[in-house]
């Protein structure tokens, strides 16, 4: 925990005097300038007329008219001066009765530096904006009381302008307690609840002790709260304590409240979380500690600096930007017969006023505007005396040294005293320059060498663990910067000071790292033979910017990726040359070597497309003479002659005369963006011609489309009004009047359709009934998809609803028609079996007994008789075989069939090879391609293709020289298999009648058959 630290303030000053007499009804405006002065003049009925405000620009202005009496009371703009309302308040509250006759005036947001205020004894505060000469003057018409010496005045706890600052103790984030003389709780902000996590009702009437928290702490808070009581001064301890969110850190206040003149009735605590800044002084305490070690050694230059100032005779005297005294050295003091004390904060020419418009007026105003030192020697009369003065000005003001020069005036034997004090002040000059960075003295004559702790630590070495010998810096130097230091060193004594030794060098840290330092030094003392006998010198730790310096070149290595990688490159033209400059990138760009830059502006103009070159150096001339920077693209022809396109930023760059000498800019490879948009452009006209088609394809097939929000929103488009029936329904419909028309039966498959969609994902896809408003009941199919957030949440349906009413009919009649054709396939089933049956009995009959006439009474009849009796067995066979043949057509019609993979070719080849088997004596060419296949029922396929070589074969059975062909050709784009031969052939007036039942073009004389072989094909291709 930090150690408590306790906090008084300064005695002595005059505020701690008995208060002087005041006019009690003067104003001190202590506001910004451009705040209206009407506002605070009091209002008749509040306060008396009283004289103008007076008003002060500077701390010092205000302070002086209100220690002098000239102001009873102020108003306090916390932003004044540079933000230096709170001191002025802490000045006053320090020694003076409280309420202070203060208002302070504060922006919107700074209620917590109000509270500040407040605390040092303000009045009241009101808002800038909006407060009123009313509001203002009830505030400042308080009547404090005085008080004699340092004494605490009594607090007025009720007194009513305490009501704003209760409101800032209960808003605060800092904690607030008031403890009795007992050190008893009276009162705990929210704060510490907040904090601690205990109700503030816990901590009332108890002591901090009591509540048992930690002895250290309460024990630095009891001696603080001692000091208090006793003496009355405000006190301040620091502390660590456990809350809710770990240990914090805390600053705490402890003030008295006064009860009655001179008597502290009970004390106010205002704690502080400051755990930010102890983690942050925590954080840097290692460079604290390295820091304190060249702070001590910067100190002990600075102590040893202002001895010797001390010491030495030159009177040294430093005005700040206002010219108002800041040192004054003793030898200062006693040339010009006055104390530091009555000279510091005083303006120079307001205490020398015989120095105005003298050459030392004149030389210290040219030093100040031209930061330049300057040197004169000057008679003040005053002093009666002559004076050799150097001036040296800085950002900060200026510095003189003045040297009494009477006694060389006079006496010329004083002169070399005076050189020698000279050449020591300079080389005091240059200590104080390189006492910030490590300085180092080389005395060649008694050769001794000195470096300074600052160097030392530089490298990580405290004081006593360098040696200060002449070779020590080489020893720590890496080896290969030894030799040009060297060199450098010697050019300096070559040239007897002309030559800066100036030398960049490498040393090894104490832990290993490296440090760069920047080596300067200066031969301050030569002897007659030109050789050097005192030098002297600082090291200048530059590591940062060497590896600022890396990083320079590592960001220059990115930013050429980087416009490599994003294709741009950057470019510079110089208007008086034509000298153009471009990054490597460009090159690429334009397709050239790097380095293979355009000679001038015409060449350029060359690499640009004919189309565009007139744009572009019109673009660049309206840029040369208007200085408004470009942004434009063009086309480009690449030193391959490919075309390319190219996005350029240009602008202009000026000089200090604000003329033209460059322009500048970026220019961005954009031909694969052009390209895109070609495509995107390509794309979004198919998009439309598809949108086109879409809407074509919609229109024609009158569907309608909708989408739905899943509440009542639904957007329909007139065709789905059309459908609905709910074209004059006058208003937009919503999901109740779709929901409303639903088929009853229909709707609870509807609705667990939507939800399996929503919820499940699966498709809708529907068919249901609805009543148009007409009360027509009609069918409708609709499906939809689902859009859904990224996080598969539903967001909306859309989807199509097209009538089906005419397909349900259609539909339905197919169903009427199919149970009929089921019927009539039933009675030709019924048909065949009779025919099967019924017919062929009286045939077997018929032939039967034909064969048993013949058998038994063949010799009783003649050749005629028997003619007869073959004739009637012939056609007997011929009508059981055609019995046979239709019923090989019914079964056609009713077989069930199976899709496979059937070689055309080879059922072909396999008819043949059972013909030429029967009818041996036959000789018949037949070409057959192979491999013919098709997915179809290979049982329709053997019929089929049985009926039709067996006619191939039977009519082409009179031809010498037969052949027959199968094979395959396209016809539009579509196989067609072809059976071929050289036969008997048909008339194609009766090219109908070949594939009818019972249907034949030849008499069965000349080719038998039945009529139903190419019915049968026809039905198993169809099939």
């Amino acid at each position: 925990m930090a150690q408590p630290q306790s906090r008084t303030p300064v005695t002595g000053s005059p505020l701690s005097q008995a208060a002087l007499p005041r006019d009690p009804d003067s104003l001190l405006l202590l506001v910004a300038a451009d705040v209206e002065r009407t506002r605070f003049n009091p209002p008749a009925a509040i306060a008396p007329q009283t004289a103008p405000p007076i008003e002060a620009t500077t701390l010092s202005q205000a302070l002086d008219l209100w220690l002098t009496g000239r102001a009873g009371r102020a108003v306090l703009d916390l932003s004044w001066a540079d933000g230096s309302g709170l001191a002025f308040l802490s000045v006053l509250s320090a020694y003076q009765q409280r309420p202070l006759p203060v208002v302070v005036l504060v922006e919107a947001g700074q209620e917590r530096a109000a509270l500040e205020a407040m605390k040092l004894g303000a009045a009241d505060y009101l808002f800038v904006e909006d407060f009123t000469p009313e509001a203002l003057w009830a505030r400042l018409n308080l009547k404090p009381q005085p008080s004699p010496g340092w004494q605490r005045p009594m607090a007025d706890t009720s007194n009513p302008t305490c009501q704003p600052y209760q409101n800032l103790v209960e808003n605060s984030p800092d904690i607030i307690e008031r403890f009795d003389r007992s050190l008893r709780h009276l009162y705990v902000s929210p704060a510490l609840t907040r904090i601690l996590g205990i109700d503030a009702a816990a901590f009332l009437g108890k002591t901090c002790r009591e509540l048992g928290f930690d002895d250290t702490m309460v024990n630095d808070w009891e001696a603080a709260a001692a000091v208090v009581l006793a003496t009355g001064e405000k006190q301040v301890i620091e502390f660590a304590a456990p809350t809710l969110v770990g240990v914090r850190h805390f600053e705490m206040a402890i003030a008295p409240e006064w009860s009655e003149p001179g008597q502290i009735g009970s004390l106010l605590c205002i704690s502080r979380d400051i755990s930010d800044r102890v983690a942050a002084q925590q954080t840097q305490q290692q460079l604290l500690t390295a820091a304190r070690s060249a702070q001590r050694e910067a100190q002990a230059a600075r102590d040893g600096l202002a001895r010797v100032f001390d010491r030495i005779n030159d009177g040294i005297i430093a005005f700040d930007r206002d010219s108002r005294c800041v040192y004054l050295n003793p030898s200062g003091e006693q040339i010009l017969g006055q104390t530091a004390l009555e000279i510091l904060g005083r303006q120079v020419w307001a205490e020398f006023p015989e120095a105005l418009d003298t050459p030392i007026y004149e030389v210290y105003h040219r030093a100040i505007e031209q930061q330049q030192p300057e040197f004169l020697e000057y008679y003040f009369p005053p002093l009666d005396g002559w004076f050799e003065v150097r001036l040296y000005p800085d950002s900060d003001g200026i510095t003189v040294y003045f040297t009494d020069i009477s006694d060389r005036k006079a006496a010329a034997a004083q002169q070399q005293q005076t050189e020698d004090l000279r050449h020591e002040l300079t080389l005091l000059e240059q200590i104080v320059d390189s006492v910030l960075a490590g300085y180092w003295d080389f005395d060649f004559q008694h050769q001794t060498a000195y470096y300074s702790p600052g160097l030392k630590a530089m490298f990580g070495y405290a004081e006593d663990e360098l040696p200060n010998r002449f070779d020590t810096w080489q020893q720590i130097a890496f080896a290969d910067d030894i030799p040009k230091a060297l060199a450098s060193l010697d050019r300096h004594v070559q040239s007897r000071g002309e030559v800066l030794h100036y030398a960049e060098v490498r040393y090894r840290h104490k832990n290993g790292a490296t440090v760069w330092v920047l080596c300067a030094g200066q031969v301050i003392e030569w002897d007659e033979a030109g050789q050097p006998l005192r030098m002297v010198g600082c090291h200048v730790d530059i590591t940062p910017l060497k590896q600022a310096e890396a990083q320079l070149r590592k960001n220059q290595a990115h930013l050429q990726a980087a416009q490599r990688i994003g294709n741009l490159g950057s470019w510079e033209f110089e208007l008086a040359t034509e000298q153009i400059i471009w990054s490597d990138q460009v090159y690429h760009i334009f397709g050239l070597e790097v380095g293979a830059c355009p000679a001038s502006f015409e060449a350029l103009q060359s690499y640009f497309h004919p189309a565009d070159q007139d744009r572009h150096r019109q673009t660049v001339e309206a840029t040369i003479a208007t200085h408004q920077p470009y942004d434009e693209e063009f086309c480009i022809l690449r030193a391959d002659g490919s075309l390319g396109y190219i996005h350029v930023k240009g602008e202009v760059l000026v000089d200090g005369a604000n003329q033209l000498t460059h322009l500048t800019g970026t220019v961005q490879d954009i031909s694969d963006r052009k390209r895109s948009e070609v495509e995107r452009q390509r794309a979004e006209t198919q998009l439309q011609a598809l949108s086109l088609r879409l809407s074509l394809a919609l229109e024609s097939g009158r569907i309608g489309t909708w989408d739905w929000d899943l509440c009542q929103a639904v957007h329909w488009d007139q065709r789905m009004y059309e459908i609905w029936g709910f074209e004059g329904l006058g208003r937009a419909a919503v999901f109740d009047d779709w929901a409303a028309r639903v088929h009853g039966d229909d709707w609870p498959t509807v609705e667990a359709a939507i939800h399996q969609a929503l919820q499940d994902g699966l498709p809708y896809d529907i068919e249901f009934r609805f009543y148009r408003p007409d009360g027509e009941l009609r069918w409708v199919r609709a499906a939809a998809v689902v859009q859904r957030s990224p996080a598969g949440e539903a967001l909306a349906m859309v989807g199509i609803n097209y009538d089906i009413t005419e397909h349900k009919r259609a539909e339905a009649e197919l169903l009427r028609t199919t149970a009929q054709l089921r019927a009539s396939n039933h009675e030709l089933e019924a048909f065949a079996y009779s025919v099967s049956h019924d017919l062929r009995a009286p045939l077997r009959a018929i032939d039967g007994f034909s064969r048993a006439l013949i058998e038994d009474y063949g010799d009783q009849f003649g050749e005629e008789g028997l003619d007869y009796f073959n004739r009637i067995r012939h056609n007997v066979g011929r009508m059981g075989q055609l019995i046979d043949d239709l019923l090989r057509l019914s079964r056609v019609s009713r077989q069930t069939m199976t899709f496979v993979p059937v070689d055309l070719s080879a059922l072909v080849q396999e008819q043949i090879d059972e013909l030429q088997r029967i009818a041996a004596e036959r000789t018949v060419a037949v070409a057959i391609a192979p491999a013919l296949t098709v997915t179809a029922d290979p049982t329709l396929m053997r019929v089929a293709i049985a009926n039709l070589v067996q006619n191939a074969w039977k009519f082409t059975a009179h031809q010498p020289s037969a052949r027959i062909g199968f094979g395959l050709e396209m016809q539009q784009g579509e196989p067609v298999y072809y059976l071929c031969d050289n036969g008997a052939g048909f008339d194609m007036a009766y090219a109908d009648k070949l594939f009818g039942v019972f249907q034949r073009l030849h008499n069965t004389g000349e080719f038998p058959g039945t009529g139903i072989g190419l019915a049968t094909v026809q039905r198993a291709i169809h099939r």
